[in-house]
């Protein structure tokens, strides 16, 4: 795989988090 920096991991889990609202 690849590395993630900061912000695409705060990216990911924002968009996980708004996904199952």
């Amino acid at each position: 795989g690849r590395d993630f920096s900061i912000a695409e991991k705060t990216n990911y889990l924002l968009f996980m988090i708004n996904a199952f609202q």
